[in-house]
């Protein structure tokens, strides 16, 4: 199946971004979510060896362009999260 794609910006909501595919033979909507991960920060290293991508806002336009490519693709500065204990009932979801 040979695949378009296209993108917006959701604006409500800043963080987030979102990216739709189209088959380019039916020209219908392809359904589909990728998480894009790279290696875990300082911070998280203890938790997980692995994180989400999080782009900087500024870095969002020009990932969704393909004017810029995979050096967006690093971890988050320590800076951008927060990490606090939870009652490990949260993993029995």
């Amino acid at each position: 199946m040979d695949l378009a794609s296209g993108h917006e910006l959701d604006q409500e909501s800043p963080p987030r971004s979102q990216r739709t595919c189209w088959n380019l033979e039916t020209g219908e909507l392809v359904t589909s979510c990728t998480i894009i991960v790279t290696d875990a920060n300082a911070l998280t290293r203890q938790i997980h060896d692995r994180l989400p991508v999080m782009l900087d806002k500024a870095n969002v336009r020009p990932w969704l362009s393909g004017e810029a490519g995979t050096e967006l693709l690093k971890p988050a500065a320590e800076d951008r999260l927060r990490v606090w204990p939870v009652s490990r009932r949260a993993g029995l979801v």
